[in-house]
């Protein structure tokens, strides 16, 4: 293999990283998330702060999951206007997540993090139907 591209995305060293297919994300201690467009040259862009150090990113479809050393997931969907926050999971121990796993976005679909020996599972809540309440 040919190294192609060093990109120094971060002032401090980087903690995570995910590939979102023409994005790249990358995360460091500073709980800072940015993207990396692959189609520009690996332009790069702040897209997150996660508030505290950033220990696992994870991608699923146009969502990003971040994992921060505090034992929370943020999932955030991808848009030109910036990202739009979905939803925020908390795993009950103060733990670094230190791995992260998701199905594509769906009914039923699964997020799946690793943190303090524990194995969190969420589901994606079912579709709701034309004009129900």
């Amino acid at each position: 293999l040919k190294q192609s591209f060093l990109v120094a995305a971060h002032g401090t060293a980087v903690s995570a990283m995910a590939n979102g297919g023409d994005v790249l994300f990358t995360a460091s201690k500073d709980g800072v998330v940015r993207q990396l467009n692959v189609l520009d040259n690996f332009a790069c862009e702040d897209f997150f702060s996660a508030g505290c150090a950033v220990s696992s990113l994870a991608t699923r479809g146009a969502h990003v999951l971040v994992g921060t050393v505090e034992g929370r997931v943020w999932e955030l969907v991808r848009r030109k206007a910036g990202p739009r926050m979905v939803r925020v999971l908390h795993l009950g121990v103060a733990a670094p997540v230190e791995s992260l796993d998701a199905d594509q976005p769906g009914p039923g679909a699964r997020v799946l993090a690793l943190a303090g020996g524990r194995l969190a599972v969420w589901l994606d809540p079912p579709r709701r139907l034309a004009g129900a309440e």
